[in-house]
């Protein structure tokens, strides 16, 4: 699924309502991670965001299965680059790319 936007699992997971829901769950992700932040109680993006989804989805009443909600956030790691960046990295094949998005996720090997 590499290359999948979020609009488009947003879009799948919620006919209609993709942006909607899209746009709550960012809203709900910015402020759980602001609380946290504030309160020294600290958890990893993961659970961050999907606390967020889970609170979206249910706002707007679709029901998702954990794995659902696996599906749609693993976007985050398979997003597609930048048009505008695509033919860099092409030049730039010497290197290994990694993005910076969770320290947990690198410190555990998986990014």
């Amino acid at each position: 699924m590499l290359g999948i936007s979020m609009k488009t699992r947003f879009d799948a997971a919620f006919p209609g309502k993709g942006d909607q829901v899209r746009a709550l769950w960012r809203t709900k992700y910015h402020e759980y991670n602001m609380i946290r932040a504030l309160t020294g109680r600290y958890i990893d993006f993961w659970e961050i965001a999907r606390d967020a989804l889970r609170y979206a989805a249910k706002y707007y009443r679709v029901h998702l299965e954990e794995d659902e909600l696996t599906g749609i956030l693993e976007g985050y790691f398979r997003l597609a680059p930048f048009s505008d960046v695509q033919e860099e990295l092409h030049v730039s094949r010497n290197y290994t790319i990694k993005e910076l998005t969770n320290l947990r996720l690198l410190l555990d090997g998986i990014g």
